[in-house]
């Protein structure tokens, strides 16, 4: 069976490290952190599921 998003591991490897730059950059006072949460929402609204649909 193929799947539908063959580059699905590549999808959630750049949305790992969006997280992770969001979170460093509102702990270094960069990014205000409502700007950062509202990133992080987004984030977890569009998450690429690991398995299936």
């Amino acid at each position: 069976m193929t799947e539908k998003r063959p580059h699905n591991w590549l999808i959630r490897y750049y949305r790992a490290q969006f997280g992770f730059y969001l979170r460093l950059l509102a702990g270094l006072r960069l990014l205000p952190p409502p700007v950062a949460a509202a990133g992080l929402r987004w984030l977890r609204r569009t998450a690429v599921p690991k398995r299936g649909i």
